[in-house]
């Protein structure tokens, strides 16, 4: 139906360009930070860590605001606080604690020590794709539990929606994160163009998850 088809093309803009903006933050912040040079004392790992946490809100903020507007269609009584608020809980605390690890348990090899060993790329990935599934089933449990209250069977269905959906784009995000770039710019467009291809993939699996999920007010999609 062309209703349908014009929804699943609202919701890839709204996963994608709420993606796409918020780690093109993400990762300018992350190029300034590496390029200020390592943070040793506690001030300054507080102040990229808070900086970082920000991206995640700011990322949260968008990404949810832009899906709420799309859902709102399909489900007129969706709140915009409640779906919204908790997309920006899972994702400042998704940032909080992926840069606490770096920030505070990794970067304080003594003086002298050997550098650790990069794993391979592949590998790499592996990992991205298994902390892609738990993070996006976190984000599909806060975001399912309000959308719960307005179709049923949502929660489980949303849940592995976006498992599915992070597991296969994270990895794209680390693929730009292992880049060597230039300069800001060149690190916002590649932050921002990983984004986008992340976007894309929690888009089409939660796109699918909506399928299997019906809209308020009967089988099909209302006309928009």
């Amino acid at each position: 139906m062309r209703s349908d088809r014009a929804f699943f093309l609202r919701w890839l803009f709204a996963c994608g360009f709420g993606e796409l903006l918020g780690l093109a933050v993400a990762a300018a912040g992350m190029w300034m930070s590496a390029r200020a040079g390592e943070p040793v004392t506690l001030a300054e790992k507080l102040a990229v860590l808070f900086g970082m946490i920000g991206a995640g809100i700011l990322e949260g903020a968008i990404t949810g605001t832009l899906q709420w507007l799309v859902l709102r269609r399909r489900y007129p009584a969706l709140g915009g606080a409640g779906w919204v608020g908790a997309t920006v809980l899972v994702a400042a605390l998704g940032w909080a604690a992926g840069m606490s690890i770096p920030l505070f348990f990794v970067g304080d090899a003594a003086a002298g020590a050997p550098a650790p060993v990069e794993p391979p790329m592949a590998l790499v990935l592996v990992f991205a794709a298994i902390f892609g599934a738990a993070a996006g089933a976190l984000f599909g449990l806060a975001q399912g539990l309000v959308l719960r209250r307005h179709v049923k069977n949502a929660l489980l269905v949303w849940v592995a929606g976006n498992a599915a959906g992070w597991a296969i784009g994270l990895p794209f995000t680390y693929l730009a994160g292992g880049l060597d770039l230039g300069n800001v710019a060149a690190a916002a467009a590649v932050g921002g163009a990983s984004g986008l291809v992340m976007g894309f993939a929690v888009a089409a699996a939660t796109g699918m998850a909506l399928r299997a999920l019906p809209p308020a007010h009967g089988p099909t999609l209302a006309p928009t």
